[in-house]
């Protein structure tokens, strides 16, 4: 590497992570706790075991596992902070990990860049490492499978360990949530490569094979095992949730796309449709990842009833293909039509600029709320987020619920426009009317947004407690009503 690429390679890194540390860290605990990151800081019920509590939640063990650190440290204390760091420390490292995977795919420093900038400062990625969440440990551990199950179509010796390694963190991603079977395709493809390798020994071959199954097995079957058991014989809501959420009528792309433009507002759906065809004429170089995009989307387009967020299992495989087509439209642009070069590299460098200050507006600032506050992103105003489902992860979120814990005695109950989930995290008191003594809690523009429009009225006189001002808007009331 020369001096100059070795300064340019530098310049690179420092770049990516001075942008991903800043969406990631900056405010990080200004929002209060969201929606089902709620359930990450939920523990046993009385009399009820932690094995218990595990098997009959509706994802893997991980993220308890994890979130169970901070939890035991600060014992009655609710701490944001503390609770996402793990989490958004691990989306943070996944941004480094996917660099590196992608440089051992195509020995080029700026295509792993390029990627790994898109996928950094994406809404979904961005707005995932600011909650306590699975997709941050799907992430993380599905790339380093993928980084180290690719040496086994590019290394010449010491596949077993790779295969071990890979088989590992695939293992660890599985045991986080179940997504993580939408890296199936690339796993499938650097597998088969494996096998098809005129260079190894059949031997070779077979026992790493087996050792990848055997390390699965392992690490998967007892858990696996217990939840599938349990999940038939006790815990049929689950079973009902998951016939809820798939079959085959699935879901409108329209509604996928108010998804994607709710987190990527304005320019990003328009850049990814670019690299996207620019991907399909460079088909030779990339057709793993476009396979990969198209085979997820259609799987959960077809399949998938409500998809909400989990189309950011197609979309971060949709910005790895799209990065990669925009990366060989400038290699073939640099050697063919080489006075156009520069003014591709200024094109793309104004719309990842573009695409940043955007993320950091969504959700870094907090001054408007956005989309609960109406609010200009880059030239694009934005109204008032109402929806019938909640599909809002990592937006800035903050009505005091800490002091309104202050204001409510222990002894009495409350009720709220909110979602009781996310109050009673919060609130000491049981939720509920008592005919003693009970409070109102209205919150304006609630995260639960389902309630945005309801009216108490009793809410009336000058029974009011306490209220929660910011910029001159009063977000929080507290009634006393007993």
């Amino acid at each position: 590497m020369s001096l100059k690429k070795f300064k340019l390679y530098h310049l690179g890194l420092l770049i990516l992570f001075v942008a991903s540390f800043t969406l990631r860290f900056i405010n990080l605990s200004y929002s209060e706790f969201q929606d089902d990151e709620q359930k990450t800081y939920l523990g046993p019920e009385k009399n009820e075991s932690n094995i218990e509590f595990l098997l009959r939640q509706r994802k893997g063990p991980m993220q308890f596992l994890i979130s169970y650190i901070p939890f035991s440290m600060f014992k009655e204390e609710v701490n944001e902070l503390a609770v996402r760091l793990p989490f958004t420390l691990f989306n943070f490292l996944s941004v480094f990990v996917l660099y590196g995977f992608i440089y051992k795919v195509t020995k080029s420093h700026l295509a792993s860049l390029l990627t790994s900038l898109l996928y950094s400062i994406n809404g979904f990625i961005v707005g995932f490492s600011r909650i306590a969440q699975y997709q941050n440990l799907n992430l993380l551990f599905s790339f380093l499978s993928l980084y180290f199950f690719a040496d086994l179509k590019y290394k010449r010796k010491d596949f077993m360990i790779s295969a071990v390694i890979g088989a590992v963190f695939t293992s660890l991603s599985i045991l986080s949530h179940w997504d993580a079977v939408f890296y199936a395709i690339p796993v499938i493809y650097f597998l088969g490569f494996f096998i098809f390798r005129r260079d190894i020994s059949k031997k070779e071959k077979v026992a790493c094979i087996f050792a990848i199954f055997l390390v699965g097995a392992i690490l998967v079957l007892p858990y696996f095992g217990a939840y599938i058991f349990n999940l038939i014989s006790q815990q049929s809501g689950n079973v009902d949730y998951l016939f809820k959420r798939i079959g085959i009528e699935g879901s409108l792309f329209s509604r996928h796309r108010y998804i994607f433009e709710l987190y990527n507002p304005v320019i990003t759906l328009w850049l990814y449709l670019f690299g996207l065809a620019a991907c399909v004429l460079f088909i030779k170089k990339t057709g793993v990842f476009f396979f990969w995009f198209v085979f997820n989307l259609l799987l959960i387009k077809f399949f998938m009833i409500t998809p909400k967020t989990h189309i950011y299992n197609y979309v971060f495989p949709g910005i790895i293909a799209s990065s990669l087509g925009i990366y060989y439209f400038y290699d073939y642009v640099s050697t063919k039509l080489k006075i156009l070069r520069i003014s591709v590299i200024v094109i793309m460098v104004i719309f990842v600029s573009l695409l940043y200050v955007q993320s950091y507006q969504i959700f870094v600032d907090h001054k408007k709320e956005y989309p609960f506050d109406a609010k200009k992103i880059l030239w694009h105003q934005n109204h008032v987020f109402i929806d019938n489902e909640i599909i809002t992860f990592g937006f800035p979120h903050n009505r005091n619920w800490k002091k309104v814990d202050e204001i409510i005695s222990p002894s009495c109950r409350y009720i709220t426009n909110e979602s009781k989930g996310i109050s009673q995290i919060y609130i000491r008191a049981k939720y509920g009317f008592s005919e003693d003594c009970y409070y109102l809690v209205v919150i304006k523009k609630p995260f639960y947004t389902k309630n945005s429009g309801v009216v108490y009225a009793q809410a009336r006189g000058p029974k009011l407690v306490y209220q929660y001002v910011r910029d001159g808007e009063v977000l929080t009331r507290v009634y006393r009503l007993r």
